[in-house]
């Protein structure tokens, strides 16, 4: 299970685009990218929708969202009820077990697991992947970028589908009408590939922030890709004049192909269920994951939906609490967007580690700095709340250089947890997300050295530390807490 070597020097370009298959697939051209009137007004629309969201969930009574404090009590009780006190340590059966009981999902074992976290490596690995489908290749992805990535990811899931490849890629409605993904999305399109511009039916401003690739995940031999990354240059470090973003996916095959293929197949069927605008068919449901006992790693697939009302049965973030509640020696969690609420206000994950902390458990946080998050409006509400934890006892690590995108958390070095999730109120609130659990040692170990490298580079943040004061962006930024 090994890791790629981590962050190294900025590999030249990306892979020029495959040439294999049949001759008539036309080769991938970047659109023209948007112009300052365009950029304006889409940057425009989406503020419009951000305000309308944030009217909508506080004063609308049939579409209104529960409160963050009120979520974190019934979260913080909901974990403490689910431990029998057999349990002896995170990667124990009974304690896997409370895990399953408190997210409705389940481990199955059997997969051979790997860390992706070179990007270069992980582009080939996604594009090899992809060009060794037999039957499938679904894809759920946040965004797909109008760029030199964006464009060989594109061009290889064109040539499966014109071998006959049932060929599917799930994108972020409001995402995919952006200038910098539109293009590549209708060259998919017109090429044979079934592109679904995911919707909520009954909410607009809902999002789907998932990241999956699965390779013929309804047969015995399937594969998965899932983590941070979207198709783009950025999340692969694949262009040399761009910013070189640290971000962490892995792989796998074995039963966890057949349960990411169902998630899959669920939001897809959703979808097509539930809007009359879509002119696509259903995708199969997979048969059940046929597990290997005794052999290979544990995981388990774990899907979150937003919906309307109480948000209370977050099962990634309770899978999270859970974990932290199991640690009895290390927490190490790595976060694009790490945010807690303040002391004065409930907050299940900040009392969680806190609580940890005061039980001896080395809790360490590596997360954005003010200079390196690519989301300005943030960087406040992330620097106070790394620095809360500071001084909360906590080891607190600040990116620096460009953007930390990773999203995953490791418990004593024996149980990971590779996601989408982004530890801010929106991904709790707002997205469907995934994120891959896996109960095995040397997969933990490998996730933990990436952890280490990261760290090595990253400031420590000192105790006692003072909060940052308040500007005039993120005076602002709290009028729209929930989409932080």
């Amino acid at each position: 299970m090994p890791v790629g070597p981590v962050r190294g020097p900025a590999t030249p370009s990306v892979k020029p685009a495959t040439t294999s298959g049949p001759a008539e697939i036309p080769k991938f051209q970047p659109g023209e990218k948007t112009n300052k009137i365009g950029d304006f007004f889409e940057k425009a629309g989406k503020l419009a929708g951000v305000i309308g969201a944030e009217i909508e969930g506080d004063f609308n009574p049939w579409k209104r969202l529960s409160d963050w404090e009120d979520d974190s009590k019934k979260m913080t009780a909901a974990v403490a009820k689910s431990s029998t006190g057999q349990a002896r340590g995170v990667s124990d059966p009974a304690f896997l077990a409370e895990m399953e009981s408190l997210t409705g999902a389940q481990f199955h074992q059997g997969a051979r697991v790997s860390v992706l976290a070179d990007g270069p490596q992980a582009c080939d690995a996604w594009v090899d992947g992809i060009q060794g489908a037999k039957t499938s290749v679904h894809m759920q992805s946040w965004a797909f970028y109008d760029d030199a990535t964006g464009g060989r990811i594109a061009e290889a899931l064109v040539a499966k589908a014109k071998e006959g490849v049932d060929v599917r890629v799930m994108v972020d409605g409001q995402t995919g009408e952006g200038a910098i993904h539109k293009h590549v999305l209708e060259y998919m399109e017109q090429n044979g590939v079934k592109v679904l511009r995911w919707r909520h039916p009954d909410r607009d401003y809902y999002g789907m922030h998932s990241k999956v690739l699965v390779v013929d995940g309804a047969g015995t031999q399937g594969k998965v890709f899932a983590g941070g990354r979207n198709p783009g240059d950025a999340y692969f470090d694949t262009n040399p004049d761009a910013p070189k973003w640290r971000d962490t996916d892995m792989a796998g095959d074995g039963p966890m192909a057949t349960d990411a293929e169902a998630l899959f197949a669920r939001r897809w069927n959703d979808q097509v269920s539930n809007r009359k605008d879509l002119d696509l068919d259903a995708v199969a449901a997979p048969p059940p994951a046929q597990e290997t006992p005794g052999k290979g790693a544990k995981v388990m697939v774990v899907g979150n939906e937003p919906k309307i009302g109480d948000q209370s049965d977050d099962k990634i973030m309770l899978a999270t609490l859970k974990a932290i509640q199991g640690a009895q020696k290390s927490f190490d969690i790595e976060n694009a967007y790490f945010i807690v609420q303040s002391p004065e206000n409930r907050d299940a994950l900040r009392e969680a580690l806190t609580d940890a902390v005061q039980r001896g458990v080395r809790v360490r946080v590596f997360t954005n700095s003010d200079k390196s998050v690519d989301e300005p409006v943030v960087s406040t509400p992330i620097m106070n709340s790394a620095i809360q934890m500071a001084n909360a006892g906590a080891e607190v690590y600040l990116k620096q250089g460009d953007t930390l995108h990773s999203k995953y958390w490791v418990a004593d070095g024996e149980v990971a947890m590779v996601s989408s999730y982004n530890n801010h109120p929106r991904s709790h609130y707002y997205e469907a997300e995934s994120s891959m659990i896996v109960a095995d040692k040397e997969f933990a170990s490998s996730m933990a050295s990436h952890f280490e490298q990261g760290t090595s580079e990253a400031k420590l943040i000192a105790k006692g530390t003072p909060p940052k004061p308040e500007s005039f962006g993120s005076r602002l930024g709290k009028l729209f807490e929930n989409q932080l």
